[in-house]
């Protein structure tokens, strides 16, 4: 009897798993299963290949040459003699930008989240990162099949303010703010923060910009060094 009213017993209703791909056009239902059932490594996997498919553009068709700039002969024949080399590193650099930027960006939450009472686990910011990436992702390929159709810098965003700058100002890393898919991904990182971590709206705002703020600060001060 006890066998048979085991077997009977229904099983417990387990969360949803959120969808990387209607993270595009539904995301506050899919930062609700996330908060309730996180996922990583299949989400993780498909943001590892949007950046694959932009670092071989970027790093195998791009003009490398217009990118340098004006350099002296010298210097032209030492790029030449190490171009495939500098592209190859490149390409497998740009496969670690998943993985590194949403473990560091979940530990940045992480931390922040403790210090602000809300309440989220770092596999569920984790999450939320690599969701968050796979917008940029995206950005990065258009950009990316833009720049080489248009015969631009491969370095330019022109998706935003950024198309007016050059990507060497310091300047620059504070434009990028005003970028279609940079204000994309501050959008729903405040919304994620509120849904995913239970704060506060103003709070996650607060939070969200002095990340992503502090990060184009950062840049700028570091490309005026």
């Amino acid at each position: 009897m006890s066998e048979t009213a085991f077997e009977n017993k229904p099983e417990l209703p387990k969360g949803e798993k959120p969808s990387i791909f209607k993270f595009i056009t539904e995301p506050k239902e899919q930062l609700g299963r996330m908060r309730e059932n996180p996922k990583v490594l299949v989400p993780l996997l498909i943001v590892t290949a949007v950046y694959a498919l932009w670092a071989a553009l970027f790093s195998f068709l791009a003009d490398f040459q217009m990118m340098m700039g004006d350099i002296s002969a010298e210097d032209m024949a030492i790029f030449e003699g190490a171009e495939t080399a500098i592209r190859v590193s490149t390409f497998v650099t740009s496969l670690l930008m998943p993985v590194l930027g949403g473990v560091i960006g979940a530990f940045i939450m992480w931390i922040v989240v403790k210090l602000t009472a809300g309440d989220a686990t770092f596999k569920q910011l984790f999450s939320l990162n690599v969701f968050i990436m796979f917008i940029g992702g995206i950005g990065l390929v258009l950009n990316g099949i833009l720049t080489l159709a248009l015969n631009l810098n491969p370095a330019q965003m022109i998706t935003g303010l950024t198309v007016f700058f050059d990507p060497y100002d310091p300047m620059y890393s504070l434009v990028s703010l005003f970028e279609v898919f940079s204000i994309w991904s501050i959008i729903l990182m405040a919304m994620g923060l509120r849904i995913v971590a239970s704060m506060k709206p103003a709070t996650a705002w607060v939070v969200t910009l002095i990340i992503t703020v502090g990060a184009a600060l950062i840049g700028f001060l570091a490309a005026g060094v």
